[in-house]
């Protein structure tokens, strides 16, 4: 049989054809080695400390992906997962930047859980009332899970109902890989991954009222005996201006991160699954110290890549 002879600017074209197509499947389809995806391939690629276990991923505003560390499964995220609830309220009740909004009064089951030695909590007694920005502070700043649950029964009558709210914020945002089984993290059935987590953080810092909260290093609300202090200590530091911890048995420590470059960009970062298995408070130093490496790298490369 005769053999259809192709034109050479024919072939070339099926050949850069077939080139674009392999590109496309790659981006869309990424190969994997061993079951384990391979880390996506950063917009800008800087020698950054990423951490040995667990995962991470950080970008810059408007500049693109620094790139992603570690397997990009679901762990459990315990305590940023307040910042999907956060979120969620704000969504439903918005405020302006000098807003204070609705009076809510503390619930005997609130009261209750702020004794717990099993979690952390805000120190606040039923029948007491405090505007929903006072709550949302006592919720992201020192980490208040009583807090957490007691503005998802006001939202959404229980938590359970506003965990589903929670599911559907999610996957609106991409969120593939994260399950909300609560409103403050204490469920170790709250899974996330670090890619996930980076799209929240890149959609809350545009809301002024939880920038605003997570940048309070400490503050006092009437109602509440003391100074409230934020558990994110990496604040004021290499430009950090926010967001939020996490630490628990199972999540080790985790810590979602946002900085103020020099340039006035803003960089965003997530570090998951630090030491679990350990002390939360183990875990949470381990996400703490390596959030603040990589914070401090981002910093020192970034003027480098923009030149």
């Amino acid at each position: 049989m005769a053999r259809t002879r192709i034109p050479p600017a024919a072939a070339g074209v099926a050949a850069a054809a077939a080139v674009a197509l392999a590109a496309a499947c790659w981006v869309v389809f990424p190969p994997e080695t061993a079951g384990r995806a391979l880390a996506a391939r950063p917009a800008v690629d800087l020698p950054l400390p990423w951490p040995a276990g667990g995962q991470a991923s950080v970008e810059v505003q408007n500049l693109g992906s620094l790139g992603s560390r570690g397997e990009q499964g679901p762990v459990p995220i315990a305590s940023v997962t307040k910042v999907m609830t956060a979120y969620v309220v704000l969504k439903d009740h918005p405020l302006g930047p000098d807003e204070a909004g609705p009076e809510i009064t503390v619930d005997e089951q609130a009261e209750a859980e702020a004794t717990s030695a099993e979690e952390s909590s805000a120190p606040v007694r039923a029948g007491r009332r405090f505007t929903e920005r006072d709550l949302l502070a006592l919720m992201l700043v020192p980490s208040g899970n009583n807090v957490a649950r007691l503005l998802a029964r006001w939202d959404a009558g229980s938590q359970e109902a506003f965990a589903g709210k929670m599911n559907r914020e999610a996957a609106a945002l991409g969120m593939t890989s994260t399950t909300y089984t609560g409103a403050s993290g204490v469920e170790d059935s709250t899974t996330s991954t670090a890619t996930d987590q980076l799209r929240l953080a890149r959609e809350v810092m545009k809301n002024p009222v939880i920038r605003a909260i997570v940048a309070t290093p400490s503050l006092r609300i009437d109602g509440v005996p003391g100074t409230v202090v934020n558990t994110n200590t990496l604040l004021g530091r290499n430009g950090v201006i926010g967001l939020k911890t996490g630490s628990s048995t199972a999540a080790g420590g985790a810590l979602m991160w946002a900085a103020q470059a020099r340039s006035g960009a803003l960089i965003l970062g997530v570090v998951l699954h630090q030491n679990p298995g350990r002390t939360p408070a183990a875990g949470l130093r381990a996400a703490l110290e390596t959030s603040e490496q990589l914070v401090a790298a981002v910093q020192r490369e970034l003027p480098a890549a923009g030149r």
